[in-house]
């Protein structure tokens, strides 16, 4: 009798430490998602104890109770996790369809990820979400470089045209010109855009002064004439 209780004995403890082990595993990863587990710590603490108190049956409930809420919590921080991304992915592909940028492989991906996220398949979700936010990001910085470097070379030609119609350089034109292309290398076309007007204000006030002053001379020189 006293053998097979023994045998029991270390049954159920070696259960109880394997628990203990997966849960240490588990407790790992939650750590990694940054979850609050000081409580679910405090608890696998008291399945150690019982556990060597030979109080197997509470050790292993307790155990399994502790697995169930840490399984739930991983579950839904990765949900969330998950879910972000989908929003991030769902935001590029409606910017893209608003610059009429043909997403449709990628849109079909997001209706694809979403039925996925709801089977928990986390790390498949992430892997297609990366794969096609990337080539969303790709597709739109392809398509407002093409555009601002139009922009860029319209603002240039409307200078040289306006250098050669005055006869005359203007440097902050010119500086503003430069400006814009570097905008294009670091794509930061928000900037290009506040660029262009200040461009397209300071060419408004040049070309007023011109003529301003164009009249005043012809004026004068018809007061010679007289």
């Amino acid at each position: 009798i006293d053998s097979i209780n023994e045998t029991r004995k270390h049954h159920f403890r070696g259960q109880v430490s394997a628990s203990l082990t997966d849960l240490d595993k588990m407790m790992d990863r939650g750590r990694e998602l940054g979850i609050e587990l000081s409580s679910l710590k405090d608890e696998m603490t008291r399945c150690t104890t019982l556990s060597e108190e030979e109080n197997f049956k509470d050790a292993v409930e307790l155990s399994e109770s502790v697995r169930s809420r840490l399984s739930e919590l991983i579950d839904q921080r990765l949900n969330e996790r998950t879910q972000r991304k989908i929003d991030d992915l769902s935001e590029a592909v409606e910017k893209a369809i608003s610059l009429s940028i043909d997403v449709s492989a990628e849109s079909e991906a997001l209706r694809n990820v979403e039925v996925i996220q709801k089977e928990a398949r986390y790390e498949e979700a992430a892997d297609i979400i990366l794969s096609n936010k990337v080539s969303v990001d790709n597709k739109i910085n392809s398509y407002l470089r093409k555009t601002s470097m139009g922009k860029v070379n319209d603002i240039a030609k409307e200078l040289s045209s306006f250098q050669e119609e005055t006869g005359k350089e203007y440097s902050e034109l010119e500086s503003l010109v430069e400006l814009a292309n570097k905008s294009i290398e670091k794509m930061d076309y928000d900037a290009l855009d506040s660029i262009i007007q200040e461009f397209g204000k300071l060419k408004e006030a040049h070309k007023k002064n011109y003529w301003s002053g164009w009249y005043s001379e012809q004026i004068e020189i018809l007061k010679g004439e007289k």
